[in-house]
């Protein structure tokens, strides 16, 4: 009750003003429990864990101006994926990814993901951001968009693995196809997908 009317007071009294900024901070520690149950029920963290990932959320949300909700939702989505102890640094690492790529939460998700597994680089985050700088350089040099890269990878980076390619050389690639097309990143994975199987001689994977 006494932080209530401390919060009146600091908002200067305006009761419909605070009244607003009051049930929308509620909204969003509802949304955060939420969040950090859904995690947990994953991790089997102990409350202590929870608290500090919540206050860690909190530090993400406004070092990159982002919804609090939306960062521990990533967090959510790799422990899911099995990463653990690891799913914060890939969670701040999609983040950025979203804010470098302009893509959505999705994306970025299935990005890492894709890379992180054709490619066997076990949730290194110092990798994974080198793949995200070489997509960020191909986008600042030629005519086309993280966000084609990032819908491509998926599709993809399997085979480009199988054929030996490293997670850079499937950027570049993917990025100089969707330039010079200005396809989706879809179809030029599909096609670079389909090439890469016809070179190897695989006639039977689709």
């Amino acid at each position: 009750v006494i932080s209530f009317f401390c919060m009146k007071q600091m908002m200067g009294g305006d009761n419909a003003h605070f009244m607003e900024g009051y049930m929308a901070a509620l909204e969003t520690m509802k949304d955060v429990d939420t969040e950090l149950t859904a995690i947990q029920k994953v991790t089997n963290n102990t409350d202590a864990q929870m608290s500090k990932i919540g206050e860690h959320g909190y530090d993400v949300a406004s070092k990159y101006g982002i919804s609090v909700t939306d960062y521990l939702s990533s967090v959510g989505s790799f422990s899911k994926a099995g990463y653990k102890e690891m799913s914060e640094d890939m969670a701040e690492l999609a983040t950025k990814t979203q804010l470098v790529g302009d893509v959505n939460a999705d994306t970025a998700n299935k990005f890492l993901l894709s890379v992180d597994a054709a490619f066997k680089l076990e949730g290194n985050v110092a990798a994974l951001s080198k793949v995200l700088d070489a997509a960020n350089t191909i986008e600042n040099e030629y005519a086309t968009e993280i966000q084609k890269i990032a819908e491509g990878f998926p599709l993809v980076a399997n085979v480009a693995s199988m054929a030996n390619m490293t997670a850079e050389q499937l950027t570049a690639a993917l990025g100089t196809i969707t330039a010079a097309t200005q396809e989706s990143g879809s179809m030029a994975a599909r096609a670079m997908r389909a090439l890469i199987l016809n070179i190897m001689g695989d006639t039977e994977t689709e």
